[in-house]
């Protein structure tokens, strides 16, 4: 039997946190590149309206690209690209409403509100079969979803986009900035203790100890892992193996389970209690990794066998 077991359960009903672990907020640098040759470019639905700065006057383009393992998170997911681009006179704007980046992956999706020039103010080079220059963008709080809700960043970037009506236009599309995702925090307490079957290469007692490890949130947690675990006055684990947690959503808890050895001392009776530290490791949405300890208080079982 593994000594260091791992059960999932529902979330908790009602733990007591003992300690908390989880990087404070903060911004995680993101760099993503795009190209290709599928972007469909769809020309205004009417004849120009002559008037300066009117949206029905837009140029449409859209693309897509998969998102490589690593490029937003670990898991691979895709990059689609809308884009509403407006000329005025030899130059271009985008329009704000209609110009997007969505990245996805399994764990949720992010879009970027993309914007460049403006009515009158256009930064754009244009000629009329193709736009390219440089944007801002700001993540749009209207579509984050999944472990991205509520997601917050800014950055920059530069694209290029062949507006040719037709699909096979060429285009690129690079972004640099940071993005902010709701963090976890995960507690630890204390279900049960019991006395086990004592191993023959021991000497002391050995408790069989249930932990609940929970993330509390707001943020999910993926990636867990419970990397050590210790006590002071010569209680021992018994044959440790650091064990993986898994992911952990918002409010949802794992069951932890470690033998203790706890020695008898020379004089007296065996301790009553002792304070065991749990080291567990867990990454956010975007797999930015904290590490912490969890000191626990253990009630040892009443009776001695």
């Amino acid at each position: 039997m593994a000594p260091t077991t791992i059960r999932r359960i529902l979330p908790a009903a009602l733990t007591i946190a003992l300690a908390l672990i989880g990087s404070s907020a903060g911004a995680a640098p993101i760099g993503i590149a795009a190209s290709g040759s599928n972007g469909e470019s769809t020309p205004p639905p009417g004849p120009p309206t002559g008037q300066p700065c009117m949206p029905e006057d837009a140029t449409t383009f859209v693309a897509s690209d998969a998102l490589a393992p690593g490029e937003l998170a670990a898991p691979p997911g895709s990059l689609g690209l809308s884009l509403g681009i407006l000329p005025d006179g030899g130059s271009a704007f985008l329009l704000p409403d209609q110009s997007f980046v969505s990245l996805s992956n399994q764990r949720g999706t992010i879009r970027l509100q993309l914007t460049s020039g403006s009515c009158g103010s256009p930064t754009l080079s244009y000629d009329g079969s193709s736009a390219s220059g440089s944007a801002t963008w700001s993540v749009d709080p209207a579509g984050t979803a999944g472990s991205y809700r509520e997601a917050t960043g800014s950055g920059t970037g530069t694209f290029t986009a062949g507006l040719t009506p037709g699909t096979t236009n060429p285009w690129s599309l690079n972004l640099n900035g940071a993005i902010e995702v709701l963090q976890p925090s995960v507690t630890a307490s204390l279900l049960e203790s019991t006395w086990a079957h004592q191993p023959k290469h021991t000497s002391g007692k050995v408790a069989t100890v249930t932990y609940l490890v929970t993330n509390e949130g707001p943020g999910d947690a993926f990636g867990s892992m419970l990397l050590d675990a210790q006590a002071p006055g010569g209680v021992v684990p018994v044959d440790f193996q650091p064990a993986a947690l898994g992911d952990l959503a918002a409010g949802e808890t794992t069951e932890v389970v470690i033998r203790w050895e706890i020695p008898k001392p020379n004089h007296g009776p065996r301790p009553k209690a002792f304070d065991s530290t749990l080291t567990i490791q867990q990454a956010d949405a975007l797999d930015v990794a904290s590490t912490g300890d969890q000191v626990v208080h253990v009630d040892v079982p009443h009776k001695d066998h």
